[in-house]
C-alpha cells in the first residue's frame, strides 16, 4: 500500500476501519448512557479543550518555523486554565474538578500516574537518542 499509494494512506485506512468499528458499536452502546439520561453534553467545555490542546500540540511541534509557536503555546495554556475554571462551574462537566479538589486519594494517584508516564516517556526519548549514536 505504501509503495503504490503513499504513506498517508495508512492513516486514511485507519480512519475507515475506525468508522466501521463505530458503526458496528453504536447499536450496542445505547445502554452505556443510561446513567447519564437527562444530563446535557458539555459542548463549550469540549470546544475549549479541543482548541487548547490543538494550540499546545501545534505550537510545540512548530517551534522551528518561527516565533508564532510561543503565542500558540501561551494561548493553549491560557485556554486550559479557562477550561478548568469553566469545568469547575459547569453542571455536567467533562472533567469533574470536584474529584481532584475534594478526593485526595484520586488526586494523588493521578499525580503519581502523570509522574510515571513523564518519566517513562523521558526514558524512551533518552534511549532513542542513544541508539542513533
Amino acid at each position: 500500500m505504501v509503495t503504490h499509494l503513499g504513506w498517508r494512506w495508512i492513516f486514511y485506512l485507519a480512519v475507515l476501519i475506525e468508522l466501521g468499528c463505530l458503526l458496528l458499536d453504536c447499536p450496542k452502546a445505547s445502554g452505556e448512557w443510561a446513567e447519564a439520561r437527562g444530563q446535557r453534553f458539555d459542548l463549550v467545555g469540549t470546544f475549549l479543550y479541543v482548541v487548547s490542546l490543538f494550540c499546545l500540540i501545534y505550537g510545540t511541534l512548530s517551534h522551528k518555523e518561527g516565533s508564532s509557536h510561543v503565542a500558540l503555546i501561551a494561548s493553549g495554556s491560557l485556554g486550559f486554565l479557562i477550561f478548568l475554571a469553566f469545568e469547575h462551574r459547569c453542571s455536567s462537566p467533562i472533567l469533574d474538578m470536584g474529584l481532584l479538589i475534594h478526593n485526595r486519594v484520586f488526586a494523588f494517584s493521578n499525580l503519581a500516574t502523570l509522574i510515571n508516564y513523564a518519566a517513562s516517556s523521558g526514558m524512551a526519548f533518552f534511549f532513542s537518542c542513544i541508539c542513533r549514536w
